[in-house]
């Protein structure tokens, strides 16, 4: 068991600690699952945490059905006395192996080192058709199914649940390995689980991955098996039917064939070798999938292919066929993607060059964002303090010298923003405004604030419109 505790993950670790301070509180005689469940829930940034608020448990929840000990169950001596292992109880200890479990199971789709993090210590508290927590949860109104998905699909770093729907390529950002799956291939194996499960089947072939693709008739894998005649009713026969008196529970811990282990490896080789070629993003999809299964010698997924009648080497290039008009159609979006131009600083020497970090204006486009304007000299640059109708004047006189020099006018201009320290001012304000703008004036928003920089009354920033070949 101290083995099991030094593989924890440091989010793990945090959570465990949290359980002691739960037993304690409740004067326990040792950690038990609740107390764990607690820690798991307290410890916000771990996938467990964020699982079961996806399915609405909160912790608020959780306390509700963790009744308090009775004062004959209490014990006065401090749990945090005793070594770590003799402080949990059997049935912890015995979710702290499962989890272990859990993390040897999946570590070679997350491309981790198999530590135990809160995910697995959530999978190890649900296991067993009797589990405490599962009743618990099941009150609390949870989907236990839907939560195992959850946890799979935020562990592989997924947003939001595989079942979600997503586009066939969701990133182009290199990241480590198990990231680099779209939310349809994860939709496929959390689905493969699925149906390995109501089979009765504590591991997960590749021929019940081939059947999730196949379901997934909207991705580049599903379109090719129904192009090539290829039936779900047809997959379900050959990958064996379900049966009800051997369904297992959701809190049924699962593992990955070894044949299945290596369609992903293959799935990986496939999508850095075929990607670069077809200028396709950095990612694994379905299609990859069903290449790596094709590409899987003696594997259970050819097998049933083969007994279709179907020729792996044709589908195979129909596979390939597909990504490159995928990979086509993106060139042409990218291309119909309207240019977003690039921003350009200008100044004028016209008035003081600011001191601070940011620009006189910036043009993007055909327009021109001008930064706030005060009542500056523009020769000396220095504050005019005095008089507020001669400080608004030459705030808009300075505004209209920078459109002037970067070749457009206040007659272009679309937005202005107005920042006042004391709106008691606000008629005399708008009567100097209007003889700058005396005919179609662009919309504008007026703030006050309680201080501007430099102890300035009044502001005045703007964004105007830029015709052709200016500046």
């Amino acid at each position: 068991m101290e083995q099991l505790i030094k593989q924890f993950a440091p989010s793990a670790a945090r959570a465990l600690g949290f359980a002691l301070e739960e037993a304690r509180g409740r004067g326990a005689r040792s950690v038990g699952p609740e107390e764990l469940l607690l820690g798991l829930m307290r410890e916000r940034q771990g996938v467990a945490a964020r699982a079961l608020a996806s399915v609405g448990v909160s912790l608020a929840r959780v306390r509700t059905q963790v009744p308090p000990l009775p004062r004959s169950a209490q014990t006065a001596t401090d749990i945090a006395s005793k070594p770590l292992p003799a402080a949990l109880s059997p049935s912890a200890q015995k979710a702290l192996r499962t989890a272990f479990q859990e993390a040897q199971s999946y570590r070679d789709l997350e491309g981790q080192t198999g530590q135990i993090a809160t995910e697995h210590l959530l999978l190890g508290l649900l296991y067993g058709q009797r589990s405490a927590i599962s009743r618990l949860l099941r009150n609390l109104g949870a989907d236990l199914a839907r939560l195992r998905t959850h946890i799979l699909a935020r562990a592989l770093g997924l947003a939001a649940a595989p079942s979600d729907t997503q586009p066939e390529i969701i990133s182009a950002e290199r990241s480590p390995t198990w990231r680099r799956f779209t939310s349809a291939a994860i939709s496929a194996l959390v689905e493969a689980e699925h149906t390995a499960r109501r089979q009765g089947s504590k591991i997960v072939g590749s021929d019940h991955l081939l059947l999730a693709l196949a379901e997934q008739t909207g991705q580049i894998a599903g379109k090719v098996l129904c192009e090539s005649g290829v039936e779900c009713a047809q997959l379900r026969k050959l990958a064996g039917s379900p049966s009800s008196a051997h369904v297992l529970p959701p809190e049924q811990p699962m593992n990955l064939a070894p044949g299945t282990r290596q369609v992903l490896e293959l799935a990986l080789q496939e999508a850095q070798a075929l990607n670069p070629q077809l200028h396709l993003p950095d990612y694994v999809g379905t299609a990859h999938l069903l290449l790596a299964l094709l590409g899987e010698r003696d594997g259970q997924a050819l097998r049933v292919i083969k007994s279709l009648g179907l020729q792996p080497s044709k589908l195979r290039r129909q596979v390939i066929a597909q990504l490159k008009r995928a990979a086509d159609q993106a060139t042409a979006d990218q291309e119909a993607r309207p240019h977003m131009p690039k921003p350009t600083p200008f100044t004028t020497t016209k008035l003081p060059v600011p001191k601070a970090p940011y620009s006189q204006a910036v043009q993007c486009g055909n327009l021109l964002f001008v930064s706030g304007m005060g009542p500056m000299d523009p020769q000396t640059g220095a504050v005019i303090k005095r008089g507020f109708e001669r400080q608004v004047t030459q705030t808009l006189d300075n505004l209209q010298t920078l459109l002037e020099a970067a070749g457009t006018s206040l007659s272009n201009v679309v937005k202005t923003t107005i920042y006042v320290t004391d709106l008691g001012k606000f008629p005399l304000l708008n009567e100097i405004y209007a003889r700058y703008f005396p005919k179609h004036p662009p919309a504008r928003t007026t703030i006050e604030a309680s201080r501007l920089p430099f102890g300035i009354p009044v502001e005045i920033d703007a964004i105007a419109y830029l015709p052709k070949g200016k500046p």
